[in-house]
Order: C-alpha cells, then sequence, then structure tokens
C-alpha cells in the first residue's frame, strides 16, 4: 500500500512525457489532437479490460466461497445460466448452440442437447462437466488409482456422502451402479457408468435432483452411445 502512490505518481510523470514527445514531434493540431485521442482511447481501453478481468476475477471468488469451483454444476441450470461473460470465461462454460456429441470414452458419446452448458474443467479428475436445461447433469472425469472400482468411486464421490449404491452391471473391469444422496437438502439420484484399465478408472455420471432412478436410467441410455 505505501507503494500505491509512488506507482501512481510515476505513470502519470510517463503519460505526461508521452503527451510531451507527441506535441513535439507532431505537426498541425489536427494531427496532434488525432493521436493523442487515439492514445487515451488505447489507455481506456487497456482500463477497462484491466478492471473486468478484475471483476471476472473477484465474481469467481466469491461463487467459490458460495458453490466451490468444482460444484459449479452441481448448482442449479438458471445459476450457470445467470454468470456473466467474463465468469463463463474464467469457469471454462460454454452454452451449447446445437445438439452435438461429446466423446466421453474411446467407444463412448454423451448426446449434448441445444442450450446445455459444457464446462471443460480438465482439472484434477474431472474432464467434462455437463448441465441440461432439466437440471440434470453429467460428470466425465478418468483419473489414476490402484484401488478396486467401487472403493474409488466411493473415494471419489466422499463429500457428497453417496448411500444406497447398487451394483445393476458387475463385470471384472466395469460396473453400473447406482446411488443417491443430499446436497443442501437436496435430494439426488445419480447412475454411474465406472470402467478401469491399467490402474485408469473412468466414469460417466448421471445425476438429477427430478427424476427417479428408473426414468434417470432410461435419460442415460437416450443420451449415451457406443
Amino acid at each position: 500500500m505505501k507503494n500505491k502512490p509512488l506507482k501512481i505518481g510515476l505513470i502519470i510523470v510517463l503519460i505526461l512525457a508521452s503527451l510531451s514527445r507527441v506535441l513535439k514531434n507532431c505537426s498541425g493540431k489536427e494531427d496532434r489532437a488525432s493521436y493523442i485521442n487515439n492514445e487515451l482511447e488505447a489507455q481506456q481501453s487497456l482500463r477497462k479490460e484491466v478492471m473486468d478481468f478484475e471483476s471476472a476475477q473477484q465474481q469467481k471468488e466469491d461463487l467459490e466461497s458460495i458453490i466451490g469451483y468444482r460444484d459449479l454444476f452441481y448448482a442449479s441450470y438458471d445459476s450457470i445460466n445467470k454468470l456473466g461473460r467474463a465468469e463463463k470465461l474464467v469457469y471454462r462454460v460454454k452454452k451449447v448452440e446445437k445438439d452435438s456429441l461429446l466423446q466421453a470414452y474411446q467407444n463412448m458419446d454423451v448426446k449434448v442437447k441445444a442450450n446445455s452448458f459444457v464446462q471443460n474443467n480438465n482439472a484434477d479428475s474431472l474432464r467434462f462437466a455437463i448441465k441440461f436445461p432439466d437440471n440434470t447433469s453429467v460428470f466425465i472425469r478418468d483419473y489414476e488409482t490402484k484401488d478396486p472400482i467401487l472403493e474409488s468411486f466411493k473415494a471419489l464421490k466422499k463429500k457428497k456422502k453417496i448411500q444406497n449404491i447398487t451394483l445393476l452391471l458387475d463385470e471384472p473391469e466395469s460396473k453400473f451402479v447406482s446411488y443417491n444422496y443430499k446436497n443442501k437438502g437436496i435430494q439426488y439420484n445419480g447412475l454411474a457408468l465406472l470402467s478401469k484399465k491399467d490402474n485408469k478408472l473412468s466414469s460417466v455420471e448421471f445425476e438429477s435432483d427430478k427424476l427417479s432412478t428408473n426414468d434417470l436410467r432410461q435419460k442415460a441410455r437416450i443420451l449415451s452411445f457406443k
């Protein structure tokens, strides 16, 4: 804080020196005025970019204190939809304009409907998160682990305190499970397709606070392609 007045004073001196050189080197009042205006506009544009960035960073910090970066897609569709352009850039969130396919595994795609949000995370284990307009979420993860498939998945979802884990498909290298949990008092149902090979566990999780487990299972079938 003590150096701030000194920095401001130095900036002012540099600006005045720059304007002084411009006045000496430019011939004619119109040339001088045009050059000065261009310089001022450039400085204003730079200040605006800095302010926008600082504002986005502050909003990001505010959001993180409320929902957390990794929990962004556990929030409602409307909450994500209200994020500003700068916030979406910070969080790597993009709105899909038309139906498209997102590769989950090498042999599995997820259909992303128009107006859904996609977060390209590439942080920790989470590769992608998808939020559909009906509040259904999809989380696509890859991570290294030496633990058994189910134990690894339980550890991954430890913060959500998932319960009622039921095996719907049980094979040596893949599992399909149902589960549920409560987040801020709201009940969520989930389905996860888990696959492990060479200590690399991949998961695709479908979660909803609106759909029953059976309805969510139907939706997962519609949204996933092999």
